[in-house]
């Protein structure tokens, strides 16, 4: 009924990370760069934190799309996924066939790496709401990053959540992970000025 009231087309407030509804203010233009300069320099891994509903899916669709031509890119948004089949979902997501062998599924990995640097690119694995995952996950991830050129790595790992994903890298158990983590982005709640800038452009768009 309202969308007629005030002659909207679309949801102004709608939970999907629309690209059309993006807001790029500084914060969110500074993670931006961030994460992109972490990929662009094969550093292997950068974070993303935020508190929920601070715009971190939105950064990663950015990214995402700025990526496009220049990487490989796997987006995994709801990581509910055990160490033992992480790898399988990211073969799924960049489009190749899991065999039932983990050791053949690292060899497909790798193979795929090498082809993809060998045409000048890279390979970016994006994870969402990476709080979910447990350390023995975060774990598996972090031995995938060993695939590596004398040189260069050639896997880099984007992971995005919320501030208790900080909490769990912060472990003993996790220390190997945290060492690796060169790129790290924060997005901070918006102050007054801000909502209000964010309100009148997700209206103004719908």
């Amino acid at each position: 009924m309202y969308h007629a009231y005030f002659k909207l087309r679309d949801e102004p407030f709608g939970v999907s990370p629309d690209g059309r509804f993006f807001l790029e203010t500084e914060q969110h233009r500074e993670a931006l760069a961030t994460l992109y300069y972490g990929i662009s320099q094969r550093r292997g891994f950068a974070l993303l934190v935020g508190e929920p509903g601070s715009g971190k899916t939105s950064v990663l669709v950015q990214l995402l799309k700025r990526l496009e031509g220049e990487a490989e890119t796997a987006y995994l948004p709801h990581p509910y996924f055990e160490a033992d089949t992480v790898l399988e979902s990211i073969l799924a997501s960049l489009g190749l066939e899991a065999t039932p062998s983990l050791a053949q599924n690292h060899r497909v990995f790798y193979e795929f790496l090498v082809k993809t640097q060998r045409t000048g690119r890279t390979c970016v694995v994006v994870v969402d709401e990476a709080q979910n995952l447990n350390r023995d996950t975060l774990e598996a991830i972090r031995m995938l990053s060993n695939f590596e050129t004398p040189t260069e790595k050639l896997v880099q790992f984007v992971l995005s959540g919320q501030p208790a994903l900080t909490d769990t890298l912060r472990g003993a158990d996790c220390e190997q992970i945290r060492q690796r983590l060169n790129v790290i982005a924060r997005l901070k709640p918006m102050d007054r000025r801000g909502v209000r800038e964010y309100m009148q452009h997700r209206l103004k768009v719908a």
